[in-house]
């Protein structure tokens, strides 16, 4: 019996510490988005994991800065985009928070290529993960 509380009180002791060697699921993302060399002023990022096996992730971009701290650790596609503000919303952030309805169809300000058919690609790592994204109009 007595080697039986010695063994349990040692796996106590050792499992929390075999928990902090893990590495977290999740990395942090800060970083910049320019367009034809200007900060983007509005718009959102989106973090797509390549092989479908974690969540999905965005952020809102203002003044070509964007933050997001739970990203899932994976090769994530990217698609950046700044829709055109219909009338009566003053920001895209007002937009999004706003309700969501039947109104018109959003012009989309930057090109398919960073969006629909974006081949831009984020491997996202435990931790901080620093990005930059130059865009330009032209090809």
């Amino acid at each position: 019996m007595r080697r039986f509380r010695c063994s349990a009180m040692f796996l106590g002791l050792l499992l929390p510490l075999i928990g902090c060697t893990g590495s977290s699921p999740y990395g942090e993302v800060e970083g910049e988005v320019t367009f034809d060399g200007q900060p983007l002023a509005e718009g959102v990022i989106r973090f797509t994991p390549v092989n479908g096996n974690a969540g999905t992730a965005s952020a809102l971009i203002e003044n070509g800065k964007f933050v997001e701290k739970k990203v899932p650790v994976a090769l994530h596609r990217v698609e950046i985009s700044s829709p055109k503000l219909p009338k009566g919303f003053n920001s895209q952030k007002q937009m999004m928070e706003g309700t969501v309805g039947e109104g018109p169809a959003l012009e989309e300000l930057i090109p398919r290529r960073y969006n629909s058919d974006s081949q831009l690609t984020a491997d996202i790592k435990p931790g901080k993960n620093p990005l930059k994204f130059e865009l330009t109009s032209k090809h």
